[in-house]
C-alpha cells in the first residue's frame, strides 16, 4: 500500500521525515519537563506494543484530533503493528525546543523531541533496530503526540480508511435514523476490534407514531423518547419524538439521542452494571451510568467531527438540547435510582468525552476503570 509506503514501526511512520526546528540545549532547568516527556514517551511506546489503540489514541494532541479520525487512525495502527512485531523500545535520549507539525504548518515552542531505538521485524521476517524520534508538545499538563507527514497523508489515510460519507444529506428523519445507525455501528465495531473485544450490533427498533413494542423492559409506546433494553439488548426509538427533536433542535440533537442509547449498549458488552449499591468492579451507581454514556456520546462526535460530519451548529444544537431538557428537575439527588445529572454535569461529560475520548470517559482500551 502506498500510504504506508517503506516504513515499517508506527513512530516511524507518524514521524521521520517532519523536519523539526528543535533548538537549545537541555538544562537544569528542564530537567522535570525532560523527565515528564520521556514517561509519556514510553508509556505511549508501551501502548502500541501492547496494541491498546485505543488509549494510545486518545493521548494525541488535540490538534491531531481535530484532523485525525479515531476510526482512521486505529486501521493505521492495527496495518503497522500487525506486520512488524515491535520489540521494547529505548529511550536514548530527549530534546527540548521548537517543533512544526508539517500537516497544520503550526510551530510549538514547548515541544520535546524523544530519540528512541526499537527492533522490529522487516518484510523479508528479520529482524532490524530502527533509530527514530518523536515529537509531543504539553497540553493540560500532559506530554501529547503528533502522527502525520503531510495534509496530504492525512487526507489518503481517510480515503482509505474512514466509513463511506452519505450519498448525500438526510432529507427525513428515516434517512437521518439509518444514517446515525451505521456509524455508531460501524464506529464501535472498529473500536472494539482494535482492542480485541468482541462486538455484537444492538437492535434498533422504530416505534411509529400510535405504535407500540414489548421489549424486554416493558411496554413502548409514543412518547417515551428513546431508551436501551439491555434485556433484549435493543435500542428502541420513538420516531415522532425524534422527528420534532429534529425541527425544534436540529439533526445532532438526534444523533445526540441515539448516541447516548447505543453508550448503553456499549456499556452492556463491557460488563458495566447499574446497580443503587456498587459493591464491585464494573458496578456503578445511575447517574454514573448516564454521565458515561453522554460522555460516550462525545467520543463518537469527535469521531465524526474529524470526518467534517460536523459543524459548530451542530454541536450546539446538541448543547442546547443537553442545557435546555435533560438535566435532573430539582429534588433529584445524585443517589437517586433514576439520576442522570443536572444539565451542567451532562454538558461536561460530553465534553470529557469529546476532548478526552475512552480514557475521558474512564473507558481505557475499552476496559472500563473505575
Amino acid at each position: 500500500m502506498r500510504i504506508l509506503g517503506a516504513l515499517t514501526l508506527i513512530f516511524a511512520l507518524l514521524a521521520v521525515g517532519l523536519a523539526p526546528a528543535m533548538v537549545g540545549a537541555q538544562t537544569t532547568s528542564d530537567r522535570e519537563a525532560t523527565q515528564s516527556a520521556e514517561d509519556a514517551a514510553r508509556q505511549y511506546l508501551d501502548l502500541a506494543i501492547r496494541g491498546d489503540y485505543n488509549t494510545l489514541f486518545d493521548y494525541l494532541h488535540p490538534d491531531v484530533l481535530d484532523v485525525a479520525p479515531r476510526s482512521v487512525a486505529l486501521k493505521l495502527f492495527e496495518q503497522i503493528y500487525a506486520a512488524t512485531n515491535p520489540g521494547p523500545a529505548t529511550i536514548e535520549g530527549v530534546q527540548l525546543g521548537a517543533y512544526t507539525w508539517p500537516v497544520n504548518g503550526k510551530t510549538y515552542d514547548d515541544a520535546a523531541q524523544v530519540s528512541y531505538s526499537q527492533e522490529f521485524t522487516d518484510k523479508n521476517g528479520q529482524r532490524q533496530t530502527l533509530h527514530t524520534t518523536m515529537y509531543l508538545v504539553p497540553f493540560q499538563g500532559r506530554y501529547r503526540w503528533f502522527f502525520g507527514n503531510s495534509r496530504a497523508y492525512i487526507a489518503e489515510a481517510i480515503a482509505r480508511y474512514a466509513p463511506p460519507p452519505p450519498p448525500e444529506q438526510p432529507t427525513d428523519i428515516d434517512a437521518l435514523l439509518k444514517l446515525v445507525v451505521n456509524d455508531l455501528d460501524g464506529f464501535y465495531r472498529i473500536s472494539f476490534q482494535a482492542s480485541g473485544e468482541p462486538y455484537q450490533s444492538p437492535g434498533v427498533t422504530v416505534i411509529d407514531a400510535g405504535r407500540g413494542a414489548m421489549t424486554g423492559c416493558g411496554l413502548a409506546q409514543s412518547g417515551f423518547w428513546a431508551f436501551y433494553c439491555p434485556v433484549d439488548g435493543v435500542v428502541y426509538l420513538d420516531k415522532p419524538f425524534l422527528s420534532d427533536l429534529a425541527q425544534r433542535y436540529g439533526d445532532f440533537a438526534v444523533a445526540y439521542v441515539i448516541g447516548h442509547e447505543w453508550a448503553h449498549h456499549v456499556q452492556t458488552l463491557l460488563g458495566i452494571e447499574r446497580t443503587y449499591t456498587p459493591q464491585r468492579v464494573n458496578q456503578v451507581y445511575s447517574i454514573e451510568m448516564e454521565l458515561q454514556a453522554d460522555c460516550l456520546a462525545g467520543v463518537w462526535s469527535r469521531d465524526l467531527d474529524a470526518r467534517d460530519f460536523l459543524d459548530l451548529n451542530d454541536l450546539a444544537e446538541a448543547s442546547s438540547f443537553i442545557f435546555d431538557t435533560l438535566g435532573d428537575p430539582a429534588g433529584v439527588g445524585p443517589f437517586d435510582p433514576q439520576a442522570h445529572g443536572t444539565s451542567d454535569e451532562r454538558l461536561d461529560a460530553f465534553s470529557d468525552g469529546y476532548d478526552g475520548g475512552f480514557v475521558g470517559c474512564q473507558v481505557s482500551g475499552l476496559s472500563p476503570v473505575r
